[in-house]
């Protein structure tokens, strides 16, 4: 992004998704973070087979957000939780909010 001054300047964006219990929001993050690389493919790879053992073998990309235990045995978010990405080439500052 450039000012008028014509410096270059990064920009932040923010984006909570809100939704219904199960509507897949800790997925659909899950998901994106992968594609934008701030998940590495090893990383996934143990949330794949992680959710798996513990009878959620859907929930790979979800998997990646539960930080604590009782997320994981509940298969829901049960904190807000954030994660920040940085875009490139403008250096944009993506943060994603999921929500329970």
């Amino acid at each position: 992004m450039e000012d008028t001054a014509g410096s270059s300047r990064s920009s932040d964006v923010n984006v909570v998704l809100l939704g219904a219990s199960g509507a897949g929001k800790s997925t659909l993050l899950g998901h994106l973070l992968l594609k934008l690389g701030a998940v590495s493919p090893h990383t996934y790879s143990r949330a794949e087979r992680e959710a798996t053992d513990a009878g959620h073998p859907k929930g790979a990309h979800a998997w990646l957000l539960y930080r604590r235990k009782a997320e994981r045995a509940a298969g829901h978010t049960l904190d807000l939780t954030s994660h920040r990405v940085t875009l490139q080439p403008h250096a944009t500052q993506l943060t994603l909010t999921d929500t329970p």
